[in-house]
């Protein structure tokens, strides 16, 4: 019942807050990571619709062997997780330039490490439903429980 909220040091703090955000994160060196950022992001998702679109004719022609049909399914499913595989390595690669000339990277650290998770998550989760991430899973858990 006794807070005493301070007005005058809340309004200290949002003024910093916002003279950080528009000196660091507004700022020239921002929108180009922003920029080479999309770029990237634009080319991995650009090569991974080809790369489904190859899949997907394969799948209509396939009609006659099985096999190949499920092989096809396989790669369907692992599609989703080479997108944001792909992306990573395209930002990796400028991350790595920014790195070497010193120059600010921040925001492509932040963007690599999104992708980095996006990665797991998809390679981890997404595959489950898939029955040969599942048959590996669990010949693995067999073979340690021997």
């Amino acid at each position: 019942m006794g807070s005493h909220f301070d007005l005058a040091r809340l309004d200290k703090i949002v003024s910093q807050a916002r003279e950080y955000f528009f000196q660091h994160m507004l700022s020239g060196s921002m929108a180009a990571q922003l920029a080479v950022a999309a770029c990237a992001l634009l080319a991995a998702y650009k090569v991974v619709a080809v790369i489904r679109a190859w899949i997907t004719r394969q799948q209509s022609k396939c009609s006659s062997v099985q096999d190949l049909c499920y092989d096809l399914k396989r790669l369907t499913h692992f599609s989703y997780v080479i997108g944001p595989a792909l992306g990573l390595i395209l930002l990796w690669i400028p991350y790595c330039i920014a790195e070497h000339l010193d120059l600010p990277r921040d925001g492509l650290y932040a963007i690599v490490i999104c992708l980095v998770a996006l990665t797991l998550v998809r390679l981890l989760t997404g595959q489950m439903q898939n029955r040969f991430w599942a048959t590996i899973i669990g010949r693995y858990h067999g073979e340690k429980s021997i």
